[in-house]
């Protein structure tokens, strides 16, 4: 039953916000939030990627501030199991299971990281089942050019990227 599958997912999610509650993370023990990371970037454009397979464990924030204290920093939830939230993410289990996924998600890509617009339950949910990848609309983020290294590591792969097409 799915509503056992959210209490699994809960102690996973409240595991890993004590751990990184224990060891200091900044800002909080959520998940990062893009738009505040690029507060401090300069952005040269935005480019439309598609629908893509991303890879889960490239999956790191959301992109807005909206549902960040709905999850613990590895995605798995951090809401009480008898609110809406749990009831939708138990359903949503199982759906999934029963359906797979219909609907991709939307998301944003900075600096080989993936970023949750739309679809966060559709990755806390596919993380706890331990997938490898969800079919997701991508806009890729571009940075300035600049001489941070940071910055030319990402360049050259968005050039690899382009040609090859893998993350």
């Amino acid at each position: 039953m799915a509503i056992q599958d959210y209490y699994k997912a809960l102690k996973l999610g409240e595991k890993e916000y004590r751990a990184a509650g224990s060891k200091g993370h900044s800002p909080y023990p959520y998940l990062p939030v893009l738009d505040e990371i690029l507060e401090h970037v300069s952005i040269d454009s935005q480019v439309n990627l598609g629908l893509v397979e991303i890879p889960l464990k490239s999956i790191v924030g959301t992109y807005s501030a909206g549902r960040t204290t709905a999850f613990a920093s590895n995605f798995m939830p951090l809401l009480e199991p008898d609110s809406e939230f749990a009831n939708k993410w138990a359903k949503l289990y199982d759906e999934l299971e029963e359906d797979g996924l219909r609907d991709p998600i939307k998301a944003y890509e900075y600096n080989n990281r993936f970023y949750v617009m739309e679809g966060n339950k559709r990755v806390s949910v596919f993380k706890y089942m331990d997938a490898a990848s969800i079919e997701g609309y991508v806009t890729r983020m571009v940075p300035k050019k600049s001489d941070d290294p940071e910055v030319k590591i990402y360049y050259e792969f968005m050039d690899f990227y382009e040609i090859t097409g893998i993350s």
